[in-house]
């Protein structure tokens, strides 16, 4: 039976994050050590990190821009309204 050389690494991170995923990896069953590794094996084997700039509402920044932008253009009265009913 191979023997695998282990190793430790210590990070730090903010206290709610870290404890949003540990209270995640605890719904799910599985260790923040196992989902970490599993993370790094899948990062190296596939030689690519995904992360998402997605907000929480699933936008882009930029889409997040735009719409920020369209807001105050309604708000600031900047904006012609429709209506979406025909009238005869």
């Amino acid at each position: 039976m191979k023997t695998v050389d282990k190793t430790t690494i210590t990070i730090k991170t903010d206290r709610k994050i870290k404890n949003a995923f540990a209270d995640l990896c605890d719904d799910i069953g599985i260790s923040m050590t196992a989902v970490l590794n599993a993370m790094m094996k899948q990062a190296v084997r596939k030689q690519e990190i995904k992360l998402s700039a997605l907000d929480l509402n699933g936008f882009t920044p930029a889409e997040a821009a735009e719409l920020k932008r369209r807001v105050h253009d309604v708000e600031a009265g900047r904006a012609k309204m429709y209506s979406l009913i025909e009238k005869n």
